[in-house]
C-alpha cells in the first residue's frame, strides 16, 4: 500500500512538472494567462481561416477551445464537458462585465445569454453537461462568422 502511494505521489509530480502550455484569456495573448493546467492541449492551424484554435482537454474532462487571431489576441473561447471551466481564467478582464450581466440576463433554466457591445457569451447547462462561448465582437477577424467556432 505503501509502494502504491509512493508511485501515485511521483505520477502526480511528475504531471506537475511537465512543461504544459499555459492557456489564455480572452481579449490577451495566448501566453497571459493562469489558467489551470490541461492535461491535453493542441494547436489546429489553416490557411483558410484567419486565426488559430488551440484545443485544451482539461483534468476535469472539459474541453476549453481559444481561437487567436493573427495578430495574436485570444478573440473567443468556448468550452464543452461534464463541468464548466473556471470562466474568471478565460474571460480575463472581461469576467466582471460577464458576472454583472449574468445577475440580470438568465434566458432560461440553465442557459445564459450576454449581447454587450464589449462582450457576447451563451452558456448553456445542467449536471455534466456544460457548454458555452464568448467573444470579443470588436476583436474577431473580419470574414469570420462566431456561429462557425465550435
Amino acid at each position: 500500500m505503501e509502494l502504491r502511494r509512493l508511485l501515485l505521489l511521483a505520477l502526480n509530480s511528475s504531471l506537475l512538472a511537465s512543461p504544459l502550455p499555459a492557456l489564455a484569456a480572452l481579449g490577451g495573448p495566448p501566453e497571459t494567462s493562469q489558467a489551470s493546467r490541461p492535461v491535453f492541449a493542441a494547436n489546429v492551424a489553416s490557411t483558410v481561416t484567419p486565426f488559430t484554435m488551440h484545443e485544451s482537454l482539461m483534468p476535469s474532462g472539459t474541453v476549453v477551445r481559444e481561437y487567436v487571431a493573427a495578430g495574436g489576441i485570444v478573440f473567443a473561447v468556448s468550452w464543452e464537458g461534464p463541468v464548466q471551466p473556471d470562466l474568471r481564467q478565460f474571460l480575463g478582464p472581461y469576467f466582471q462585465q460577464y458576472l454583472q450581466a449574468a445577475s440580470v440576463s438568465r434566458t432560461g433554466r440553465g442557459s445564459l445569454t450576454v449581447n454587450r457591445p464589449g462582450l457576447v457569451a451563451q452558456s448553456v447547462g445542467r449536471m455534466r453537461a456544460f457548454s458555452g462561448k464568448a467573444w470579443v465582437p470588436q476583436f474577431v477577424p473580419q470574414g469570420v462568422s462566431v456561429e462557425q467556432l465550435q
